[in-house]
């Protein structure tokens, strides 16, 4: 057998350096030596490819199933997998081992799943996502791409690469995460192992990420899940990089902000692809997806008026996508006129591919302003309340004209018995936009009065049913879908879509101020500070220090949101070295933390035991700094009034 592991060496060597070797009626028959150092018709054996970040499948289980090639290390070759997959390419297809990969399909066992706790608000799964899904991250793909090939694929082709998987991401977190393996219709036992992360694309084209839930993460734990999501991109990617660009990718996936890539990037010598940070004026071709992040710029009103030529969203009916589409005709039918909604248009979808739809199957795009241009135009007193809007299809009334109102939660009421007069096609695609047009996720700076009304609408239509088709799984439907939209228009002000034009603007993920946020995080930080307060002078020393902490760096987290719009990590001290050259009102935060500091206060030390002498608890060693509780106190209230005053 070592005879023929070098001679199999020899013969890939050969086909490597002479592309005249490789023709099949050169090589046929061909045998090649099996993992059992037994011949087998080369055709006939199987290689593993599917590996993880641990280790191979278990072989001794698939060998049950599959006669598995030997390994071409123990042949003298290289032990890289991916050198491996180049060499078994250079013979032709009739012959050539199989790729365990294309033979099984790995399948999520979705019996055990359980979703994270946290859910959207998930810490852990937003880091990944605001990462995966950013323009730096999609830039940074594509100039590892063309760095890798020497320039040889166009710019054109490695964005079609990234476009085919990154285009529409769907990140999700779960307590635990099992795969199996399916041949065919069989399942194939013993091959169930549990992994940190895993990848599919769906049925319409969308990439979904899994990931396995992590609380207070392990830096090798972290680690061990960014090399799972490289080799997972990888494999979407169909193993088009190289080991080198793989390890690239996995520095890529730790950047902590996306902004960070181009810089990485820039060391290791890959030019950043030019065109990415220029504004693309070119419009997108009809029937492309929109992408994630585009899709909050979709209006959900159906009173619009359309006209010939315009760019529109279309959505059909049982997608979850929408795709870029164009007005070509307007078909024009005197029976619709006293029926808007009802009218029909033909739209290009493709280049050369056209359909009829309806009025409720067009969405019209929208600007919406910047975060900035909110703050200066927003004002509490004047914003339209959902009670004083009448609602019948898009006619908006004065809240003083009486004569067209009776409550205020019967307008949607109105409007619903109208739509239920409409023909059962259209009757559900109407509730669906009337009910996502004031859902709460949809209007942001109203959300109390628009849960009220969402729900006092889903009241409604369960009276107007009286029997007959039930909406109750519709609804959590559509409060994923406008969820889904809330976090696509954060990731746009967050990232940016830097051009009033189509495309990407890469590398220009700037940091944009999220006041509303920082406003929010300082009212916890108050709450804190108040329960704080609460525990003076009770013999609970060590929470009155505790709480503190959580108040003073809840407040500098939000002057960082209302300065840079994200979130920092970081001890108090840190954070108050950043914040601190804010503004000239913040200069001595850091002095006053430093005081805190010194006192004691401290998130570790006053809750858990291990950080002090085996014989003391928190609560004995914080019984000695009991006189200094006012003294703590009155410190933190002087750093959330110095914030107070910056936030507004």
């Amino acid at each position: 057998m070592k005879a023929v592991k070098r001679s199999v060496q020899q013969l890939f060597l050969i086909l490597a350096s002479n592309p005249s070797e490789r023709e099949l009626n050169r090589l046929k028959p061909l045998y090649l030596p099996s993992i059992d150092d037994d011949l087998f018709p080369s055709n006939t054996l199987c290689f593993n490819d599917r590996s993880s970040s641990h280790s191979k499948r278990n072989v001794v289980a698939l060998s049950k199933e599959f006669t598995f090639l030997v390994d071409l290390h123990m042949c003298h070759l290289a032990g890289d997998t991916y050198q491996q997959i180049i060499y078994l390419k250079l013979l032709p297809e009739e012959i050539r081992p199989k790729m365990l990969s294309e033979v099984t399909e790995e399948l999520l066992n979705e019996s055990i799943l359980q979703s994270c706790p946290y859910a959207d608000q998930c810490e852990f799964r937003g880091a990944f996502h605001d990462l995966l899904v950013s323009p730096c991250f999609r830039a940074g793909l594509v100039s590892l791409l063309r760095s890798q090939f020497n320039g040889e694929i166009s710019q054109d082709e490695a964005l079609a690469d990234c476009d085919r998987v990154f285009s529409n991401i769907e990140i999700l977190c779960y307590e635990k995460l099992e795969t199996f393996l399916r041949c065919g219709d069989k399942d194939l036992t013993e091959t169930s192992r549990e992994k940190h992360v895993f990848t599919k694309k769906s049925n319409t084209g969308s990439c979904v990420v899994y990931l396995e839930h992590k609380d207070n993460i392990q830096f090798h734990q972290k680690t061990a899940i960014i090399h799972s999501l490289s080799t997972e991109i990888n494999l979407l990617l169909k193993n088009i990089l190289s080991t080198n660009s793989v390890l690239i990718l996995i520095m890529m996936l730790s950047c902590k902000k996306a902004n960070d890539i181009q810089k990485l990037l820039e060391d290791r010598g890959i030019h950043e692809t030019s065109s990415e940070s220029q504004i693309s004026l070119e419009p997108p071709n009809p029937g492309d997806l929109i992408p994630e992040i585009l899709i909050h710029t979709l209006e959900m009103d159906f009173m619009h008026n359309f006209i010939l030529g315009e760019y529109v969203g279309y959505k059909e009916d049982k997608s979850e996508h929408y795709v870029y589409a164009v007005i070509i005709e307007l078909f024009d039918d005197k029976e619709l006129e006293q029926t808007p909604i009802l009218r029909r248009y033909k739209i290009k979808v493709g280049t050369d591919s056209t359909i009829d739809v309806t009025h409720l199957d067009l969405y019209k795009f929208v600007r919406f302003k910047q975060p900035q241009e909110e703050d200066k135009d927003f004002d509490p007193n004047k914003f339209p309340r959902l009670e004083d809007t009448c609602l019948v299809f898009g006619e908006r009334h004065s809240p003083n004209d009486h004569s067209k109102r009776n409550s205020p939660n019967d307008r949607p009421f109105d409007e619903l018995a109208t739509i239920w007069k409409l023909p059962k096609e259209y009757r559900e695609k109407a509730i669906r936009r009337l009910y996502l047009k004031w859902h709460p996720d949809k209007n942001l700076e109203q959300t109390e009065q628009a849960t009220r009304l969402c729900q006092y609408m889903a009241e409604k239509i369960q009276l107007l049913q009286k029997g007959g088709r039930t909406f109750s799984t519709d609804f959590s439907k559509w409060n994923r879908e406008a969820r889904g939209q809330r976090e696509s228009r954060s990731r746009y002000q967050k990232h940016g879509w830097r051009n009033e034009g189509w495309g990407w603007a890469g590398g220009q993920d700037g940091a944009r101020p999220d006041k509303a946020e920082g406003q929010r995080w300082f009212k916890q930080s108050q709450c804190d500070l108040a329960a704080a307060s609460h525990d003076l002078g009770r013999r609970a020393t060590e929470w009155v220090y505790y709480k503190v902490h959580q108040a003073v760096e809840k407040a500098l987290i939000a002057t960082n949101y209302a300065k840079r719009g994200e979130l920092i990590s970081g001890t108090i001290s840190v954070l108050a070295r950043q914040v601190s050259a804010f503004s000239p009102d913040l200069a001595n935060l850091e002095s006053l933390v430093s005081d805190l500091r010194e006192l004691g206060v401290d998130s570790k030390k006053t809750q858990y035991p291990n950080c002090w002498p085996q014989s003391l608890i928190p609560n004995q060693v914080f019984q000695t700094k009991a006189t200094d509780e006012q003294k703590v106190l009155n410190i933190a209230q002087d750093i959330l009034d110095k914030v107070e005053t910056y936030l507004s």
